[in-house]
């Protein structure tokens, strides 16, 4: 598989990579990834796993894989949306959020949970829900205040005076 310099990049060589498998292959495909992780991991060290990650210096590579099951959340959460069952995506959505920030205590660690979990109360339109997980990400990390300005995903709340307010 190519690796893309960003996400957005790399999510869509994904999709352009799998979009016309089915449900079945990706499924069975998706079985033996959790046992390949074990598998790779077997090898190394504590000390190995506390390096930075060589593509995200800012993190330790061990924290590669909490942000993985965030990111699979968010993937789960938007297809449980659009499929039309919020309870699910609801369920999903806290998921990741409560996996990701009970394995990254730090506060600039979380804010891309706190974000995501925003999103699907955003999308979800209960802004009272969105605004303070979206107002604590944003003063966390900047590039997340950036990023809300234009996120599809904050389209249904932006109006609001109050999302209006916190993203000026």
């Amino acid at each position: 598989m190519t690796v893309a310099a960003d996400d957005a990049d790399q999510n869509a060589l994904i999709y352009a990579e799998t979009k016309d498998r089915s449900a079945a292959e990706i499924k069975r495909d998706a079985a033996g990834t959790w046992p390949a992780l074990r598998q790779a991991l077997e090898g190394v060290t504590e000390e190995q796993l506390a390096r930075p990650h060589p593509d995200h210096p800012e993190a330790l590579v061990w924290e590669t894989v909490p942000g993985l099951a965030g990111h699979l959340g968010a993937h789960l959460m938007s297809w449980f949306m659009d499929a039309g069952d919020m309870a699910r995506a609801e369920t999903i959505a806290r998921w990741g959020y409560e996996l990701e920030c009970s394995l990254l205590p730090e506060g600039p660690k979380q804010a891309d949970a706190k974000y995501n979990l925003a999103c699907f109360y955003a999308r979800a339109g209960r802004v009272d829900e969105a605004l303070p997980l979206l107002r604590d990400s944003t003063q966390v990390n900047a590039e997340l205040a950036s990023w809300a300005q234009k996120d599809p995903d904050l389209d249904g709340i932006r109006d609001d005076p109050r999302v209006r307010e916190l993203l000026a």
